[in-house]
């Protein structure tokens, strides 16, 4: 799943998150850390500044 700018920043992590939520009721916990990458990894290439800095971030 791929952000593409045709829904908000908002409505794409909203609906990454219940997808992890329905995934969990099925019995497949996602790991929070798993789900915030997934999240950064799924913005297009001009995020790479804000996924850089994310991930240096030593408290997150």
């Amino acid at each position: 799943m791929k952000f593409d700018g045709s829904r908000t920043m908002h409505e794409n992590v909203i609906e990454m998150t219940n997808i992890a939520a329905r995934l969990k009721s099925l019995g497949m916990a996602v790991n929070e850390n798993f789900l915030v990458q997934f999240i950064l990894n799924s913005l297009p290439s001009e995020y790479g500044p804000f996924q850089m800095n994310y991930n240096t971030m030593k408290d997150k």
